[in-house]
């Protein structure tokens, strides 16, 4: 028997979603938000930062908030998705139509 890993990689869009949903109900601790974010501290120093700088997030003492800006970013996002995995489901509809 053999152990399969799923070894795709989180897109950009996605690993924002991920923590703006992390903080979107409570304040959280960096560690927390990592946690629920499913990402590494690395990451989460990378996109932190630079979700802050845009206004996504902020922080207070030691707690990461969600802003108005990244409530409707974070909605963007999911309709986002919605429409991939609609559009996902067409591709594949065409394809077993098509080949």
């Amino acid at each position: 028997m053999t152990l399969k890993f799923n070894k795709r990689k989180r897109a950009h869009l996605d690993i924002i979603y991920d923590i703006l949903n992390a903080v979107s109900h409570e304040p959280v601790l960096k560690t927390r938000l990592i946690y629920k974010a499913n990402i590494n501290y690395i990451t989460a120093e990378k996109y932190i930062s630079h979700m802050e700088k845009l206004g996504f997030i902020r922080r207070d003492n030691r707690f990461y908030y969600i802003t108005v800006k990244g409530r409707e970013v974070c909605k963007l996002l999911e309709e986002y998705k919605k429409k991939t995995v609609e559009l996902k489901g067409i591709l594949e509809a065409l394809d077993k139509e098509i080949y």
